[in-house]
């Protein structure tokens, strides 16, 4: 009972400042377990606790009583944490998004942060696919980049495994969207989206083939085979029934004089 009277009591204090203690900055991927350093020092400590704080959910989470060697989980980590007595430092697993913020090591007076952990846990980034509106030449075309997951910190493209120049290509939505203004033929390629945090990287090509109308695609020919439609065929014919009309109407003078 006065244990949870004296964690009440902590609870309503106003937890000591940072800088008081140089703080130690990790990162984590999404379901993976992180060892919360402690440190080795507990003269004059009758007892340590670690802290929990976020601005949504603050919690105790270990107290430890150094002399006896009591050690107190709170409910919330009884399944989570591996507390290491020689050093305060605790395994915490299977961490969520949710356990991104402060954990701190605070003294038995609960004025002096002994340790000061910021912990961040990041989604492992996974690109679904790249899409596109369009593939005609003189059109706009927008290739689109989409996550799973979070936004990520960063998105970077390339062409055929080169930067792509700025001059004729615009990126929006983070960098999510590349636009290209006016596709040409040139614009055809192997594009690459690549997406990164600081725990984890992702990328996804697309072939992008810019493809001519064939109205545009070679207008002589379609030209010419109207043209052909139009009078060659004509004439052809003309000249055809002339011909078999001249051959079925020739005069018969060679056959009368061999006759006589």
């Amino acid at each position: 009972m006065k244990i949870f009277c004296f964690l009440a009591f902590l609870n309503a204090l106003h937890i000591p400042s940072e800088s008081q203690t140089a703080t130690v900055k990790l990162v984590a991927a999404k379901g993976s377990s992180v060892l919360i350093p402690g440190m080795h020092n507990f003269i004059g400590n009758f007892f340590i606790y670690w802290y929990f704080i976020h601005p949504k959910n603050s919690l105790s989470i270990v107290e430890y009583y150094v002399g006896r060697k009591r050690l107190i989980i709170h409910r919330a980590y009884k399944e989570r944490i591996q507390f290491f007595s020689t050093n305060a430092s605790f395994l915490l697993m299977n961490v969520q998004e949710a356990d991104s913020g402060q954990y701190v090591l605070l003294d038995s007076s609960g004025t002096k942060r002994l340790k000061n952990v910021f912990l961040e846990v990041f989604q492992l980034l996974t690109i679904l696919k790249i899409y596109s509106n369009s593939s005609l030449v003189n059109s706009v075309i927008a290739l689109n980049c989409v996550l799973q997951e979070r936004e990520a910190d960063s998105i970077t493209w390339i062409k055929d495994g080169v930067s792509i120049p700025n001059e004729h290509y615009t990126l929006s939505d983070n960098n999510r969207t590349l636009i290209i203004h006016m596709a040409q033929e040139s614009d055809s390629g192997i594009y690459t989206c690549i997406a990164q945090n600081p725990i984890s990287q992702s990328n996804s090509s697309y072939l992008l083939s810019i493809k001519i109308p064939y109205a545009t695609y070679k207008p002589g020919m379609i030209i010419g085979i109207v043209f052909g439609i139009a009078c060659v065929f004509p004439m052809m014919l003309v000249f055809g029934i002339i011909l078999v009309r001249y051959r079925c109407h020739l005069p018969p003078a060679l056959t009368y004089n061999h006759r006589h």
